[in-house]
């Protein structure tokens, strides 16, 4: 086997996707993970003050309630 083809092989077994049937996580739980984690980090940045916490992810402030009330912070 040439060098070139075995880097090739073992780049593609090193960058290879985990196996997803034991931990995947469907898209929607993920994804509100994820924005819930965002909102927290915002909230955080802004120190509790709601009209920066909204500004920072670009977002009103009744959409920042909204989402506070939805993932209960």
């Amino acid at each position: 086997m040439r060098s070139h083809t075995r880097k090739a092989c073992s780049l593609q077994a090193k960058y290879r996707p985990a196996r997803t049937d034991e931990y995947s996580v469907p898209f929607q739980e993920a994804m509100e993970r994820l924005e819930k984690k965002y909102i927290e980090n915002a909230l955080s940045a802004a120190s509790d003050n709601k009209t920066e916490a909204a500004r920072l992810p670009g977002i009103s402030v009744r959409v920042l309630h909204y989402k506070e009330k939805k993932y209960q912070l």
